[in-house]
């Protein structure tokens, strides 16, 4: 009886766990790093070279060419600053899997007010060589409520 009472305390307080942890997993606290000091090719550095992304403002950029493009074009535009909030991650072995809430503020560079995004984010990475990077990364804004019925 106490091997078996031994062998079940293993199982439920020394085996892996799976469950979401709150905050940011690596690829995300990189993430927004590289975003907050506008650095294309910290941010590209974050994806695996075949990665695909789903920003809010296109359909898709697949590779690491495209991503850096539309990074690229922002930053020539904009200032950002992100935050991630709300975040949890579940981590099973070399993948990650993330989700979570962002707010965006995009100041004009040629002037005039910042403008602020309000949005939500699901991107998985998996640990390379030591690394871990983007496979997916998605990103959207929720559609504004239709207008009042008159």
């Amino acid at each position: 009886m106490k091997r078996f009472l031994l062998v079940i305390f293993l199982f439920l307080f020394a085996a892996p766990t799976f469950a979401a942890q709150s905050g940011l997993n690596p690829a995300g606290a990189a993430f927004v790093k590289a975003v907050n000091a506008a650095d294309v090719e910290g941010i590209v550095a974050l994806y695996r070279d075949d990665a695909t992304s789903y920003p809010p403002d296109a359909m898709m950029d697949k590779g690491k060419d495209a991503i850096r493009k539309s990074w690229t074009n922002l930053f020539a535009q904009y200032t950002a600053k992100l935050e991630l909030k709300d975040g949890y991650y579940e981590d099973h072995g070399n993948v990650s899997i993330a989700w979570g809430s962002f707010t965006m503020t995009l100041t004009p560079k040629a002037g005039g007010e910042p403008m602020t995004i309000d949005g939500r984010y699901t991107d998985a990475s998996i640990k390379e060589k030591g690394k871990w990077l983007y496979i997916v990364d998605h990103a959207s804004v929720p559609m504004p409520p239709p207008p009042a019925a008159k």
